[in-house]
């Protein structure tokens, strides 16, 4: 036997554990605490084999405003990670080799900003929640490129003013996008084409306008909403090709008319909500009855609509209008 060649490999085996002792006890305290506890061991005897058996991490009840980025390092079978924690930045690399990762909670911290690529190589999640934060202005427009397996994503609760194009493309997975409550005032023409979007949140925004198009290809969505807005007109035939869609939340804008066939071909359609705007008349061919659904109700409260216009919608929408 070689007992230079075997003592040497004790040495570097020995040098080896302590270095990834070292790691886990130079967490930042919180983490380090929460694994101690998940695995009921001191940082410097949890093994890498222990740090693989952690598969949910939950933590709402600490304050952790700066996080390192090795603070996650080794947990390669996470799926599930809530940090509801005051967080006001993410440093680089944090969320690297979590390959395994389903759901990413980071709401209601105070985060200002989302660096560029800090979610790439989470191609397995599926829940990406970042509402209730205090994130400004625009997002990366590669922030969330290459996350496929995505079918929620929640940035609602924020202070986002404006969307890049390409922001969302490439999210071939996405059912459910909330962008409600943030200070958005426009959208890029064309922002959701691809999206395979079933609900699609809007709401108390700054919008005063919509692009033609910027519904185009949503085939699949069954709720939008976007009231709340400063919306004063719709484009014709901006709904045009929503198929599917169930509920219309249009209330609590500025919209004074509705272009003739703005409804045509929503046979799916069960709610309109038309509350609270500025719509004085409506044309007899607004809803007509051969391409509106017949089993649609209506929403009209708080508008200033002329008795003709009443008289006509009673006629034509009988029991499924509402004053």
């Amino acid at each position: 036997m070689n007992f230079r060649n075997y003592w040497s490999s004790i040495f570097i085996l020995l040098l080896v554990n302590t270095s990834f002792a070292d790691d886990n006890c130079s967490r930042t305290v919180q983490i380090r605490d929460v694994l101690e506890a998940i695995l009921e061991k001191p940082c410097n005897q949890i093994s890498n084999n222990d740090l693989t058996s952690v598969t949910r991490i939950v933590m709402f009840l600490e304050t952790i405003p700066k996080l390192k980025a090795t603070d996650l390092q080794g947990l390669t079978s996470l799926k599930s990670l809530v940090l509801r924690v005051d967080l006001t930045s993410l440093p680089e690399g944090i969320f690297q080799g979590l390959t395994n990762l389903e759901e990413l909670d980071l709401s209601f911290n105070d985060l200002t900003s989302l660096p560029e690529g800090i979610f790439q190589g989470l191609t397995n999640l599926e829940k990406l929640v970042l509402s209730s934060n205090e994130i400004a202005g625009s997002l990366p427009e590669g922030v969330f490129q290459g996350l496929t397996a995505m079918e929620r994503l929640d940035l609602s609760d924020n202070k986002i003013t404006s969307l890049p194009e390409g922001v969302f493309q490439g999210l071939n997975s996405l059912w459910k996008l909330l962008l409600n409550a943030n200070q958005i005032v426009s959208l890029p023409e064309g922002i959701f084409q691809g999206l395979p979007l079933y609900m699609l949140y809007l709401n108390f925004n700054e919008i005063t306008s919509l692009p033609k198009d910027v519904f185009q290809g949503l085939s699949s969505v069954r709720i939008l909403h976007i009231a709340q807005n400063r919306i004063n007109s719709l484009p014709e035939g901006i709904f045009q090709g929503l198929s599917e869609i169930q509920a219309l939340m249009l209330w609590g804008n500025e919209i004074t008319k509705l272009p003739d066939g703005i409804f045509r071909e929503l046979t799916s359609l069960q709610e309109v909500y038309l509350d609270q705007n500025k719509i004085a008349e409506v044309s007899q061919n607004v809803f007509v009855p051969l391409y509106f659904s017949q089993t649609a109700f209506v929403h009209f409260t708080d508008n200033p609509l002329t008795d003709d216009s009443v008289s006509m919608l009673v006629q034509q929408l009988r029991d499924r209008v509402e004053f």
